[in-house]
C-alpha cells in the first residue's frame, strides 16, 4: 500500500515538476527575452528527465518487491527482541509457520493474484504517464523552436529600433518635458484644491460650531418653554380648580338666591295681604272715628242744651246788699267732660327679613301717651270745632316707616336674580269680617 501511494505520488510530482519547469521557463523568457537555449542544452535537459524517469522506475520496482516480501513473510519480533534479519530467528519462524494451522494457502494465493493485478495496473499507468511525458517533451521542443524564431524576430526589430533610436529619444525627451509640465500643473492645481479644501473645512467647522451653539440655545429655549408650559399647566389646573370652586359657590349662591327670592315672594305676598288687612282696618277705624265725631258733636249739642236748661232752671239771686265781712259764693255747676275716644292698636306680625338683605335698626313703636287728667268744668261756649279726637296711629312695621296717613313704606326688595322662579299667587279667599269695636259713650253706656 505504501508502494502504491508512492507510485501514485510520483507521476503527479513529475507532472508538477514539468509544469513548474514550464512556468519557470516561460517566466524567465518573459523576464529575460534575450535568453537562448542551444541544442546541447535541450539534449542535456532531456537526458536529465530520462534519468529521473529511470530512477523513479527503479524505486517503484524496489518498493514493489518490498511490499511482496512483507506480504509473504510478515515480520515477527521474538521474545528476545531479535529482528527478521537474524537467520536463526528466521529459520525458527519458518519452522513455526510450517506447522501453523491458521495458514491458508487459498487466501495467500488470492492475495498474490490481487497484488499482481494491482502491479499490472500500476505498470500500465506508468506507461501512459511515460507516453504523456514524451508528448510533453515534443511540445516543449516545439515551443522552444517557436521561441527561438520569436527571439530572432525580436532581434531584428531591436536592430531597426536602434537605428531609429535618436528620433525616439528626442520624442521621449519631448514627451517627458510635456509630462513634467503637466505634473507641475497638476501639483499647482492640487495645492489650490488643498487650499480650497482647507477653507471649506474651516468654514464647515465654523458652521458646525455655530449650529452647535444654535442647538444649545434651542435646547435651552426648549427647556425654558417646557418649564413655562409646566407652570402654565399648573396654573391652568389651579384656575380650573378655582373656577370649579367658584361655579360650585355660584351654584350655591344661586340656590340661596332662589330660596331667598321664594322667601321674598312669600314675604311680599304676606306683606300685601297684611297691607290689605291694614287698609280694611284703617277704613274701619276711619268709619269709627267719623261715628265718634258725630257722637261727640251730638254730645256737645246735648251738653249745650243741658247747660242752657240748667242756667234757665237756676233762679237768679235776690239783690241784697252784701254784708260786711262776708263774701258771696257763686254756685258752680260741674259737668263731666266727654271721655276721649280710646286708641286701638292693631296687632301686626313682625316678618323675618330675608337672608342677604340689610336690616336697619329696629324702630320702637310709638307709645300712646295717656291723656292728662282734665278738671271737670263747664265750658263757657260750645266749641265743636275745637274738639280734638286722637286718631289712631298707623302700624309700625319692622324695617319700614309708618306715615301720618296710615300708609306703610316698605323696604327696598333685594335684586331679582335672572333665574327667579315665577310663583303663582295663592287665592287667599274672602277676608274674614272684622268685628266692630265697642266704644263707651259719655253717659257710661256702650256704643257699637
Amino acid at each position: 500500500m505504501a508502494g502504491r501511494g508512492v507510485l501514485k505520488s510520483q507521476p503527479g510530482s513529475a507532472a508538477c515538476s514539468y509544469e513548474g519547469f514550464d512556468k519557470l521557463t516561460s517566466s524567465t523568457l518573459k523576464r529575460h527575452p534575450k535568453m537562448e537555449l542551444s541544442k546541447a542544452d535541450l539534449l542535456k535537459l532531456l537526458s536529465v528527465l530520462e534519468g529521473e524517469l529511470q530512477a523513479r522506475e527503479i524505486v517503484i520496482a524496489v518498493l514493489k518487491a518490498e511490499q511482496v516480501k512483507q506480504l509473504l513473510y510478515p515480520r515477527k519480533t521474538g521474545a528476545n527482541g531479535a529482528s527478521g534479519s537474524d537467520p536463526w530467528a528466521a529459520l525458527q519462524r519458518d519452522v513455526l509457520n510450517a506447522y501453523d494451522g491458521r495458514f491458508d494457502t487459498v487466501s495467500v494465493r488470492a492475495l498474490h493474484g490481487l497484488q499482481l493485478h494491482h502491479l499490472e495496473h500500476l505498470i500500465a499507468l506508468h506507461r501512459r504517464v511515460q507516453g504523456r511525458t514524451r508528448e510533453e517533451l515534443r511540445g516543449l521542443e516545439q515551443r522552444c523552436a517557436k521561441l527561438h524564431r520569436e527571439l530572432e524576430e525580436e532581434k531584428g526589430r531591436r536592430a531597426h529600433d536602434t537605428a531609429q533610436g535618436d528620433d525616439v529619444t528626442f520624442m521621449l525627451e519631448k514627451e517627458r518635458e510635456h509630462l513634467r509640465h503637466e505634473v507641475d500643473l497638476e501639483r499647482q492645481q492640487n495645492r489650490r484644491l488643498e487650499k480650497d479644501l482647507q477653507q471649506a473645512t474651516d468654514a464647515l467647522e465654523m458652521e458646525r460650531n455655530r449650529q452647535k451653539q444654535m442647538v444649545l440655545l434651542l435646547l435651552a429655549e426648549r427647556k425654558r418653554l417646557i418649564l413655562r408650559l409646566i407652570q402654565e399647566r399648573q396654573r391652568g389646573d389651579q384656575l380650573l380648580q378655582s373656577l370649579k370652586e367658584e361655579k360650585a359657590r355660584s351654584s350655591e349662591m344661586v340656590e340661596g338666591l332662589e330660596e331667598e327670592s321664594k322667601r321674598s315672594l312669600q314675604m311680599e305676598e304676606e306683606l300685601e295681604r297684611q297691607a290689605a288687612d291694614f287698609e280694611l282696618e284703617r277704613e274701619r277705624f276711619q268709619a269709627q272715628v267719623a261715628e265718634l265725631k258725630a257722637q261727640n258733636t251730638q254730645q256737645q249739642v246735648e251738653m249745650e242744651r243741658l247747660r242752657l236748661e240748667a242756667e234757665r232752671l237756676v233762679p237768679p239771686p235776690a239783690p241784697a246788699p252784701p254784708p260786711l265781712g262776708e263774701g258771696v259764693r257763686s254756685a258752680t255747676i260741674v259737668t263731666p267732660a266727654s271721655a276721649p275716644a280710646p286708641t286701638v292698636r292693631a296687632a301686626v306680625p313682625t316678618p323675618t327679613p330675608p337672608r342677604g338683605v340689610a336690616v336697619g335698626p329696629k324702630v320702637p313703636p310709638p307709645v300712646a301717651k295717656a291723656p292728662p287728667p282734665t278738671v271737670p268744668q263747664v265750658p263757657p261756649k260750645p266749641a265743636p270745632d275745637r274738639t280734638m279726637v286722637k286718631k289712631p296711629g298707623g302700624p309700625v312695621v319692622a324695617g319700614g316707616i309708618a306715615s301720618a296717613t296710615g300708609t306703610v313704606l316698605r323696604p327696598t326688595p333685594p335684586p331679582v336674580p335672572p333665574n327667579k322662579p315665577v310663583l303663582q299667587r295663592k287665592d287667599l279667599g274672602p277676608k274674614p269680617p272684622v268685628p266692630p269695636r265697642t266704644v263707651p259713650d259719655a253717659q257710661g253706656g256702650v256704643q257699637r
